[in-house]
């Protein structure tokens, strides 16, 4: 395969980590503006979804499940017409890929649930 950089090839296995962990930041910082917004602090069971789910994403623990259900939360809040990460719908786009890549890579490294 031919690579500009073929020695960082061996490192693939971090790369998901990376993903992990941004999501999940990313999850919790959105559940905690949500939480503290005085105008709409949005429902609780949501918050409390999103705290799931990055504190999920952020551990390893069901990773693919956690990100699957971070794909249908941001997608449901897209039909919806919710306010979705900031009110910045790239941002939203991103972690749904972000999301959509970890169902299909798995945890990666320093993960609790490890590929056998």
């Amino acid at each position: 395969m031919l690579s500009l950089f073929p020695a960082l090839l061996s490192f693939s296995f971090f790369a998901p980590l990376l993903l992990r962990i941004g999501a999940g930041l990313a999850f919790l910082i959105v559940g905690n503006r949500r939480m503290r917004d005085p105008v709409s602090p949005g429902p609780k069971y949501l918050i409390a979804l999103e705290w799931l789910i990055g504190a999920l994403l952020i551990v390893g623990l069901f990773t693919q499940g956690a990100a699957l259900v971070g794909i249908l939360l941001i997608l449901a809040l897209k039909m919806f017409k919710q306010e979705t990460y900031g009110g910045n719908t790239l941002a939203g786009t991103l972690l749904l890929f972000v999301c959509f890549s970890l169902l299909a890579t798995g945890a990666g490294a320093f993960a609790i649930d490890l590929p056998l």
